[in-house]
């Protein structure tokens, strides 16, 4: 597996997190109830290291766009689901937006990726001397 990916299911993993850090702040009652506190302190805890794992490979600013929007449009699916809030067809519409904002920035990022690993790669073969320039009326060897 790869450290891009790993770094992205770490992003998801901590995303899921912020959705249990959401849910139990709603349950803590104004930090009165000691179970939801701990929730609280626990998933808190986790989406932290998780998102500051998912930092090593993916860029920060991609990285807490996506991980906000996947812990947003979990929480609302949460509400309609779970918790029985009134939902219509735009608030999925723009929970679908979300989504497709989300991918468009991990394929931006591949993209980025591949010519920052190109730019590492033509650095290289410069530093170890293995381009070889040739006068264009020689051929090369």
């Amino acid at each position: 597996m790869s450290d891009k990916l790993l770094a992205w299911i770490f992003l998801i993993i901590s995303s899921i997190l912020e959705i249990g850090w959401m849910i139990s702040v709603k349950y803590t009652q104004g930090f009165t109830k000691i179970i939801p506190m701990i929730c609280f302190t626990l998933f808190g805890l986790g989406a932290t290291f998780f998102l500051s794992k998912s930092l090593k490979e993916i860029p920060m600013g991609v990285a807490y766009d996506s991980w906000m929007s996947l812990a947003v449009v979990g929480a609302l699916i949460i509400d309609m689901l779970y918790l029985k809030k009134p939902y219509n067809i735009f608030k999925i519409i723009c929970m679908a937006l979300i989504v497709i904002g989300i991918v468009g920035l991990k394929v931006a990022s591949n993209d980025e990726d591949k010519k920052d690993a190109q730019a590492v790669i033509e650095s290289n073969e410069i530093k170890t001397g293995q381009i070889q320039t040739f006068n264009h009326s020689e051929q090369p060897r």
